[in-house]
């Protein structure tokens, strides 16, 4: 696990940072392979996988599976005439409202602790993404990894939750979901602009 400390720094232009320091976890998402449908995430520099993610067309559009115990963790569905997203996690149900207000964010009460965070684009041109709390603190940085096939990018959470358990888990799932869930748009708006 790679605790290194962290400060709250440059994670949002514009904000003034947290003078405290926590400790993070960085952990590598990407595809098991270029054309494969499953995606693996890991601690930097640990081939093990921590969690193994199934994509599919159809619903649940994304299954996950804790490498741990060969239990689903979360279940992630999609649906055809909405844009929200419903997903249950451990047996806990949350879903995810994405919102272009002024730039696009996704909304959700967290089934851990009943907060509402928000996983918020930087910029409206990047893919790089920060989940906020209530209190507009950071809990955790998705960085997208551009350029490559297999590689989605790298996530790091911050506090408490980058020492594991539910809050960990659920910042991993719902990541992924939102990164999963804008791809979807985008594939579906070129598309339809090439009809």
């Amino acid at each position: 696990m790679n605790k290194q400390k962290y400060q709250f720094t440059n994670i949002i232009p514009n904000e003034t940072a947290a003078s405290e320091v926590y400790p993070s976890r960085t952990l590598e998402i990407q595809h098991q392979g270029k054309l494969s449908s499953s995606i693996d995430v890991r601690d930097v520099g640990n081939s093990r996988p921590l969690y193994t993610i199934k994509t599919k067309t159809f619903k649940p559009q994304l299954t996950f599976t804790s490498c741990s115990d060969n239990q689903t963790l979360a279940i992630v569905e999609h649906h055809n005439f909405s844009r929200k997203i419903d997903i249950t996690l451990r047996g806990q149900s949350t879903t995810i409202k994405p919102e272009r207000k002024p730039k696009s964010t996704y909304t959700y009460t967290s089934p851990t602790t009943s907060a509402v965070l928000t996983w918020k684009f930087d910029r409206w041109t990047s893919m790089d993404m920060v989940c906020l709390d209530e209190r507009g603190m950071a809990l955790a940085r998705f960085r997208y990894a551009e350029w490559t096939m297999t590689k989605l990018g790298t996530l790091e959470i911050v506090g408490h939750a980058a020492a594991g358990g539910q809050m960990f888990e659920e910042l991993v799932v719902t990541c992924v979901t939102v990164v999963d869930h804008w791809q979807r748009e985008a594939v579906a708006g070129a598309a339809a602009a090439v009809a």
